[in-house]
């Protein structure tokens, strides 16, 4: 890892030294009113830096009024034709994020067309021709329950999650098989979840529905 390293930085010297400074984007469309998009855009100028590299973020910001565009994703989706030489040498995309407002294949068709762009998707959705870097949810509840139960001695569990993401359900799943693995009960009631997403208003009126249970 450590030649990997210094030969990544050779190279980045050797292309600054010759006026053709590496250009790195990232698209996606992130929800500001939730950690998650903050804190990827964040870590990717932090690297932007670390590499002294250029960092051109392509990504916007949900739309939360009813007065806005209602054409945002047909707007938003005319970026993708910067999104290639000469302009970048390379992208972070999170293709994921586009899911609440186009279909798999599309987003599928409109990332696959970035190639041969290098890219590193951190989303959950398979890219063609892109490398994936995706959050192991198996792991993650394991370690999570594992704790609560072994270091706090917690037995009664709930999960809130939301049918219209993957990677939530697939954390449900884990979540009912860490009870199971730990012979504790599946309490009626105490799974919640929502056809929405996370909003809120949304996990507020979950933990209301668990309070009654």
């Amino acid at each position: 890892m450590a030649l990997k390293l210094s030969q990544r930085k050779q190279l980045l010297t050797e292309r600054k030294n010759a006026g053709q400074r590496i250009t790195i984007g990232f698209t996606g469309i992130a929800d500001l009113r939730h950690f998650i998009g903050l804190e990827y855009i964040k870590g990717m100028m932090k690297a932007a830096s670390d590499y002294d590299i250029n960092f051109i973020n392509m990504g916007a910001a949900v739309k939360y009024s009813l007065f806005d565009d209602l054409n945002f994703i047909s707007h938003y989706s005319k970026n993708f034709k910067f999104m290639k030489a000469p302009f970048l040498d390379g992208i972070v995309t999170w293709a994921a994020s586009l899911s609440e407002f186009m279909d798999h294949l599309s987003i599928e068709e409109l990332f696959g067309a970035l190639s041969p762009l290098p890219m590193v998707d951190i989303g959950h959705m398979d890219i063609p021709g892109a490398t994936m870097l995706k959050i192991d949810s198996s792991s993650s509840i394991k370690i999570i329950m594992d704790h609560l139960i072994n270091v706090h001695h917690y037995k009664k569990f709930a999960f809130v999650g939301t049918n219209v993401s993957e990677p939530q359900i697939r954390r449900r799943l884990n979540f009912e098989h860490e009870l199971a693995r730990n012979n504790l009960p599946l309490i009626d009631g105490a799974v919640v979840m929502m056809d929405k997403k996370m909003e809120a208003k949304n996990i507020d009126a979950a933990f209301e529905q668990l309070n009654s249970t």
